[in-house]
């Protein structure tokens, strides 16, 4: 397929047209005035096609605004790619900084879950620890109640003695001494 010619190119091929009719009709004129030589007739030359100048101005008009016509809708088409191209890039940065707000919810989600899971694990040692301090408070009582000091029977004469002797004063002072020895808290 031949290439489409330029619309400069178009007109310097009309300028060199131009040219060559005058150096043409230069010549035809210098023959004219030359004499005519009386040697054999010369064969006729075959007429060269006189361009009329409007037409070929039209003709060249056309063409231009053909090719302008051309180049605007290649322009044109261009400008839609690249309008096309600025969109895919909008929608893909749109497309990325969703992915991010989607990734950083998720990471607070997860900041926020791992928040409570040690909140979880704070409060259930908080609560073993507190499930510890009841267990060895209910031991320590267990032991008041099954570990009763035997033997108290010896001390009643001296409770009796301590009554007739001082009253209820001294009853006071000899079930103090027995709880100062007494291993029960």
């Amino acid at each position: 397929m031949a290439r489409r010619k330029t619309v400069a190119e178009i007109l310097a091929e009309a300028y060199r047209l131009k040219q060559q009719a005058k150096a043409a009709e230069a010549r035809r004129g210098t023959q004219q005035q030359a004499p005519a030589k009386p040697s054999a007739p010369a064969p006729p030359r075959p007429r060269k096609r006189t361009v009329d100048p409007a037409v070929e101005h039209a003709r060249l008009l056309a063409a231009g605004e053909k090719h302008l016509k051309r180049e605007e809708a290649t322009r044109a088409r261009e400008a839609a790619r690249v309008e096309a191209e600025l969109a895919k890039r909008q929608a893909a940065r749109r497309r990325a900084e969703e992915a991010k707000k989607r990734e950083e919810a998720q990471a607070e989600k997860e900041a926020q879950r791992q928040a409570r899971q040690a909140e979880t694990a704070r409060l259930k040692a908080q609560a073993d620890e507190g499930t510890l301090q009841c267990r060895l408070r209910r031991e320590e009582l267990e032991a008041v109640l099954l570990q009763r000091p035997e033997g108290l029977d010896l001390w009643h004469p001296h409770v009796e003695q301590a009554f007739a002797h001082d009253g209820p004063q001294g009853v006071a002072s000899v079930v103090e001494d027995l709880l100062r020895r007494s291993p029960v808290p």
